[in-house]
C-alpha cells in the first residue's frame, strides 16, 4: 500500500501556467497542445524542460525540447526531437511566455493577455522545425473552451492548462 493523497484541482492561474525555476532540485515542466483539423491533418507536440539551478555558478543548468508528431488521418507524416541549448531559453515566471531558438529551429509560445484581461484563455504558437528534407513552420492559436485546472498529487503539481480548446492556423 502507498500512501497517497487524493487529487483536489482547483482553478487554474497565469502563475501555475509559466516557467518554474527550480532552486533545490531537478524540475521537470511541460506544456501540451494538439490539434485536429478538418483537412484530416492532426498535430500533438510539447515543449519540455528540464532544469535546476546551478549552485556553484549561480547559473540554471537544463534542457529544452519540442517533441512534434503529425498525422494526415491515422498515418504519422512527420515526427521530430529538437533539442534546445539552455542558455537560448526565454521564459517568464509570471505568465505562460516560451522562446527557444538555435540557427535552423524555433519555438515560441505565449499567452494572449489582452484576451486574458477579458477571462479568456488563447494561446499563439509557432515553431520552425528544418529536419533533413523536411521544412516544417506552423503559427496556431488554441482558444481555450474549458477552463483549466491544477492540484497536487503524490508531490507534484499537475494541470492542464486548456482541457478543451479550439485550433485555429497552419
Amino acid at each position: 500500500f502507498i500512501p497517497h493523497s487524493v487529487y483536489e484541482p482547483r482553478d487554474i492561474n497565469l502563475r501555475d501556467t509559466a516557467y518554474h525555476k527550480s532552486y533545490d532540485r531537478l524540475n521537470v515542466e511541460w506544456w501540451f497542445f494538439e490539434g485536429i483539423f478538418d483537412n484530416g491533418y492532426s498535430i500533438a507536440f510539447f515543449i519540455l524542460m528540464l532544469s535546476k539551478e546551478n549552485t556553484f555558478y549561480n547559473e540554471p543548468l537544463g534542457s529544452c525540447a519540442l517533441w512534434l508528431t503529425l498525422y494526415k488521418d491515422t498515418e504519422l507524416k512527420f515526427f521530430s526531437i529538437k533539442e534546445f541549448p539552455f542558455e537560448n531559453l526565454t521564459a517568464s515566471e509570471e505568465f505562460p511566455f516560451i522562446k527557444m531558438s538555435d540557427d535552423e529551429n524555433s519555438i515560441f509560445m505565449r499567452l494572449d493577455q489582452e484576451a486574458y484581461k477579458n477571462e479568456q484563455w488563447i494561446f499563439n504558437v509557432s515553431f520552425t522545425i528544418n529536419d533533413q528534407e523536411t521544412n516544417l513552420t506552423s503559427n496556431l492559436t488554441f482558444t481555450g473552451t474549458t477552463k483549466g485546472y491544477a492540484g497536487e498529487a503524490l508531490g507534484f503539481w499537475y494541470g492542464p492548462i486548456l482541457p478543451k480548446a479550439s485550433v485555429e492556423g497552419n
